[in-house]
């Protein structure tokens, strides 16, 4: 029965197992088929029901029987139809396996005499008491989980061994074996056969399924979305019990195989079975939670009806009416998965390109773009000119006139600039440090002060240093005292060239002191801007030897490191009239002047600042050094600022940079040109 309230029946087929639902109205007509009249048909469930149907109606169904084989056909006519149906049926192997061979089933087993003979040892799954076990479980788990939880988000480095993606293999193997059997078991407590469990080829991924059409017998929704999500609630119920394994197993492989069956199988089943716009089980819970069989097809058949009343307002009817809320769902889920599967065809075809040899890949990738991208557009626009004595004028000129406004856009040249990410820094900058291990006595300044050359910008002081100098002095007067009484002394004096060399070391010694001691008045050296003050450093704070205390830099020294990809090198004609609009759009866009432009590509990029894996514009990959090795080709063109100023000491932002007018049509051919050029040796 719907939500609605009317009933429904179910037609079985066993010839192919297939199952066909009706409703009220079909079935009423099915009741009096034996008048083999479709006007007393028509008459008949009038005078006997509450229903009004017409001719079209029986005749509608007499055609759906008759397309799917479910009444007896005699006679020349009947023998004729079904062999032209039978040739119709026939597909050559080419044809098939290019409609096929993204996605095909190998039945392996006929589980159901296993089924029903081990049933009965799962009874205790479904009863409260395991559901009680689990939740205690996920309770228990968690707890102890969270007091090891350093050690938990570790594991998983485990598995970066030989022995490891075995182990690896193994759980996710045994996870989807538990997937499988989950729908199996629920399927048989049901009452349901299930007639084979098997492998399928998933763009050439293999993946278990099991075949549970026959919970269509089931008339509760509720049955069929628990046979449905049996999968998953078996693989959550797998990981919270490996949760609570995981805490008590000792360390090794076997506890990483519990964290993975915790964590990894579960999220990655989650993601893809629940996915609605594929027939996996996210699919066929949608339906069923709607309430409407062959949801992709008559979602479909609406989005298409719906996309050509928009464009064109043809004014057709209706395919099949549903509660408005129900109609703009299905409106909004076609138009989804058409909007899915353009990208998803689209990533299948550039992974068969290289996942296989390359003329095999260039010839699956054309199939991918043409069978499952271009044709069904193209079979589309057939329909759209069919009915193109039906189109309203005014809808049919709006479409034409926005989609030639669009093609303008892309063909017509009128983009002139460039955008190169960029990077401001100061060439004249220096990091002030501690030369000494000291306390700080003075700060003088404040970070963005403007400084002097040799302006004092903090005082420390050393008592390690003050120490040193004390004793040297007290040594130095000694040795001053024992020369100038030389020639007193017999002794003395003949020992006076070495208390000259002694007294001149002494000296020598106290002078370093006295620069070392002069060195912990931190000057700067050039007239320029402090842009940072470390925040630990404060008056009476001690700092290390080395320790970083502030920046200074010269405002009049910026310069500008500008990335051109090579794609748009051709483009760049005017570097003269660059602008630098900064990544922090508080600040003002500035105007530069062109100093210089590389060459030759740049086969490292320095300013690491501007690499993607920083959050900047340019692609790159590491390589085995650790250098960041740009994607594309780009060139570092350098800008001077036309007016002297100071926004920060290293700044990210993006160059504009005139350019002559092209569009979007030859950018994007001339990045075609150059694929086919870098992927055409073979």
């Amino acid at each position: 029965m719907r939500r609605s309230g009317e009933p429904t029946w179910s037609i079985y087929d066993p010839v192919r197992n297939s199952y066909f639902r009706i409703g009220w109205q079909e079935f009423e007509i099915l009741s009096r088929w034996y008048l083999m009249d479709a006007q007393a048909i028509v008459d008949a469930v009038s005078m006997q029901t509450s229903l009004n149907p017409v001719l079209a109606h029986v005749e509608q169904l007499s055609l759906f029987l008759r397309r799917n084989n479910l009444i007896q056909v005699a006679g020349a006519e009947g023998v004729a139809y079904l062999t032209s149906q039978v040739k119709a049926g026939r597909t050559h192997w080419f044809k098939w396996l290019l409609k096929n061979y993204l996605f095909v089933r190998v039945p392996l087993i006929q589980p159901n005499q296993l089924l029903d003979r081990t049933k009965h040892f799962l009874d205790w799954f479904f009863t409260p008491a395991f559901l009680y076990v689990l939740i205690f479980s996920a309770f228990l788990g968690s707890y102890l989980v969270s007091r090891q939880w350093d050690a938990f988000m570790h594991t998983f480095m485990h598995f970066f061994t030989l022995e490891g993606f075995f182990y690896y293999g193994c759980a996710l193997f045994f996870a989807k074996i538990i997937h499988e059997f989950g729908h199996a078991y629920v399927a048989k407590y049901y009452g349901v056969h299930v007639p084979t469990m098997g492998l399928a080829l998933l763009v050439m991924w293999p993946v278990l399924y099991t075949d549970t059409s026959d919970a269509w017998k089931l008339s509760s929704k509720k049955k069929r979305m628990h046979i449905g999500a049996a999968g998953m609630a078996a693989e959550l119920s797998l990981a919270l019990l490996a949760t609570l394994l995981w805490c008590i197993a000792p360390e090794g492989m076997l506890r990483s195989t519990f964290f993975l069956l915790a964590t990894t199988t579960w999220v990655m089943t989650l993601a893809i079975n629940l996915n609605p716009f594929m027939r996996f089980d996210g699919y066929y819970l949608l339906s069923d939670w709607w309430e409407v069989e062959n949801l992709q097809q008559r979602g479909f058949a609406l989005g298409r009806w719906k996309l050509r009343e928009i464009l064109f307002d043809v004014g057709e009817r209706v395919p099949e009416y549903f509660r408005p809320t129900l109609h703009v769902r299905l409106i909004v889920y076609a138009w989804s998965t058409w909007l899915y599967r353009f990208f998803l065809f689209l990533g299948i075809a550039f992974l068969v390109y290289f996942f296989f040899f390359k003329i095999l890949g260039i010839l699956l990738m054309l199939v991918e773009l043409g069978w499952f991208i271009l044709l069904p557009i193209y079979n589309e626009m057939k329909e759209w000119w069919k009915h193109k004595e039906k189109m309203n004028s005014f809808a049919t000129y709006r479409t034409v006139t926005v989609f030639i406004v669009l093609l303008a856009a892309f063909v017509m040249p009128w983009q002139t600039n460039v955008f190169a990410p960029a990077l401001w820094l100061s060439q004249h900058q220096m990091t002030l440090y501690a030369p000494e291990a000291a306390v700080v006595t003075h700060i003088a300044v404040k970070e963005g002060d403007r400084v002097e050359k040799n302006q004092l910008l903090m005082k420390l002081s050393s008592s390690a240093l003050t120490h040193k100098l004390e004793m040297l002095q007290q040594q130095i007067e000694l040795s001053k005292w024992q020369h100038e009484t030389q020639g007193v002394s017999l002794l003395l004096a003949e020992e006076s060239r070495v208390l000259s060399q002694e007294f001149q070391g002494l000296m020598t010694e106290y002078h370093t002191l006295q620069e070392r001691e002069s060195s912990l008045h931190v000057r700067a050296d050039f007239d320029g801007q402090l842009v940072y003050v470390n925040i630990d450093v404060k008056k009476s704070s001690y700092v290390q030897k080395n320790e970083a205390l502030m920046l200074v830099v010269d405002p009049n020294s910026a310069i500008v490191h500008a990335y051109v990809f090579e794609e748009d090198l051709s483009q760049v004609t005017g570097l003269d009239h660059a602008i630098f609009y900064p990544e922090n759009t508080s600040e003002s866009p500035i105007p530069l002047h062109f100093e210089s432009i590389d060459q030759a590509d740049s086969a490292i990029l320095d300013e690491k600042i501007l690499a993607s894996v920083y959050q900047g514009k340019i692609p790159v990959v590491q390589n085995k050094k650790g250098d960041l090795v740009p994607e594309t080709a780009i060139y570092k063109v350098s800008f001077r600022c036309a007016q002297p100023q100071f926004i920060q000491h290293r700044l990210r932002g993006v160059v504009r940079i005139e350019g002559e007018r092209r569009s979007y049509l030859s950018r994007v051919f001339d990045q075609v040109v150059a694929v086919l050029v870098r992927e055409s040796g073979f």
